[in-house]
């Protein structure tokens, strides 16, 4: 698989010079991901493609897009189920968090203290906002209120002071 974008990229040049980056990038390869999703197999990828500019404010601004399947776990089975992301997102890269505040509404900022911004870092940022809370298969099936009422009705209910409820009604009758 040949690659054509960098590892690193100096926001203020590349968007500039309204550079554009695409490829694919290992989903074992980004590390905040682990724990959240299943482990990916050695082939599984992301494709990006990200482009560079500066908006009408003068503002560094990515439009990013990504696509990937990754694996999650059910939360009401506790299988795992494929999982499409198909993401777009224009980001604000800035400095600070008063630099962020000062960006559209619409874009999501992404602040960048250093000179440099890794291209692998912001395709992670945007597949971290694609996941669900609560993950759950689509194909699983749906919990019925009248099973969770039934279960209700099984369940005998404990009642700790029925037996001085009895104890007295016993003694008030002495």
């Amino acid at each position: 698989m040949s690659r054509n974008y960098p590892d690193r990229v100096r926001p203020e040049k590349v968007a500039a010079a309204k550079k554009r980056f695409s490829g694919e990038i290992p989903l074992d390869s980004l590390d905040r991901l682990e724990g959240l999703i299943v482990a990916p197999k050695p082939g599984d990828v992301v494709r990006f493609d990200v482009s560079f500019a500066h908006d009408a404010h003068g503002h560094v601004v990515a439009d990013l897009s990504v696509e990937a399947n990754v694996s999650l776990v059910c939360q009401r089975t506790l299988g795992p189920f494929a999982y499409p992301i198909n993401g777009q997102s224009r980001i604000g890269v800035v400095r600070t968090e008063a630099e962020a505040e000062g960006l559209p509404a619409d874009y999501e900022p992404l602040i960048c203290e250093e000179d440099d911004l890794s291209i692998a870092r912001l395709v992670e940022e945007e597949i971290l906002l694609a996941l669900p809370l609560v993950p759950i298969d689509p194909q699983a099936p749906q919990p019925t209120e009248l099973a969770v009422e039934e279960e209700l009705v099984k369940e005998p209910t404990h009642r700790p002071f029925e037996v001085l409820a009895e104890l007295k009604k016993n003694r008030s009758g002495e």
